[in-house]
């Protein structure tokens, strides 16, 4: 196969992978001029009060917008009070109908929006967060893996690792959403508004969007104390030969558990670190997370001051 022909096919991917995501402007426009009384919301209304111009919107509501801009999406969703599921659909290759099923939902009934009414003006200064999960995500394969799942290059993935973005392709959305089997965009990306934080000089405040890119703190974590300090918190001294405490197990099925609900699912690949730590070896781990090893441990069971002290080690929220 020619470089050409490799070019276009891979174009041809992601034409068909970008239409799987979705921009619901016009449903969220017809919730707003329904919901919020003697109000008709446009996108060219929309875009004035946001200081954004009225050709994105447009492009969004036509599709034609290849990218996820973060702080439009921020932006739009405050206007509104809309989540990013509300904002962004998903469609699976295998779902046969070419409308998302918020579409269908919202010819029904207007979308539910946190705003009883129009904004009373512009986002003011840290009105609005976008938080980035993408790095979480990703570092929970391998990148070669990754690769050769949706056709992209490695390095190309490991930008969307290590790299704080500001904006990402409809394309790359999708290919994330399947090749992790997650149902909403959420998932990768999500957001915080102060509803009634506006801007005090009539236009939008250059620092009203906050984009928060949550990076996989684990990987550096020092395993090895905090394996010493969870021992020392109820006065576990290190197990003799390969031995582990039921505290020791519990506590690592937790640590796994904790991180796979924060990276949609996916185990996370940490065995050599913690065997390492625990001074077993990485079948041992891998037979506390996999098998029934001790089945009657349960990770929810882990004693309260472990897992705070988990917690603020991994920044990561309680399950």
């Amino acid at each position: 196969m020619t470089d050409t022909a490799v070019d276009l096919t891979r174009r041809e991917i992601v034409r068909v992978r970008a239409q799987q995501i979705s921009f619901n402007l016009d449903p969220l426009l017809l919730a707003a001029s329904e919901l919020w009384t003697g109000e008709t919301i446009t996108s060219a209304s929309v875009a004035r009060v946001l200081g954004v111009r009225p050709n994105h919107l447009t492009d969004m509501a036509l599709g034609r917008a290849q990218q996820v801009t973060f702080d439009q999406l921020g932006l739009i969703t405050w206007y509104f009070g809309a989540s990013v599921d509300q904002f962004l659909t998903y469609r699976s290759l295998l779902d046969d109908d070419p409308q998302p099923r918020l579409v269908h939902a919202a010819a029904r009934a207007p979308l539910p929006l946190a705003r009883y009414a129009a904004p009373a003006g512009p986002p003011g200064p840290g009105a609005i967060v976008v938080v980035n999960r993408l790095p979480v995500l990703i570092s929970s394969m391998q990148h070669s893996a990754m690769a050769e799942l949706t056709g992209r290059k490695k390095s190309n993935i490991s930008r969307y690792a290590h790299t704080p973005i500001t904006r990402i392709g409809r394309a790359t959305l999708a290919e994330v959403l399947e090749t992790y089997k997650l149902p909403n965009l959420s998932a990768i990306l999500s957001v915080r508004h102060d509803l009634t934080n506006y801007s005090a000089t009539g236009k939008p405040a250059p620092d009203a969007v906050r984009i928060e890119t949550v990076m996989p703190v684990w990987k550096s974590v020092d395993w090895e104390s905090l394996v010493q300090e969870w021992r020392n918190l109820i006065d576990i001294w290190e197990p003799a030969g390969s031995d582990l405490s039921d505290i020791d197990v519990v506590t690592v099925r937790y640590i796994y558990t904790l991180i796979a609900a924060n990276q949609g699912g996916q185990v996370p690949r940490l065995g050599g670190q913690l065997a390492s730590a625990l001074k077993v070896s990485r079948e041992t781990v891998s037979t506390i997370v996999t098998s029934n090893f001790r089945p009657y441990i349960e990770a929810i069971n882990i004693p309260r001051n472990i897992r705070m002290l988990i917690h603020q080690t991994l920044q990561l929220p309680p399950l």
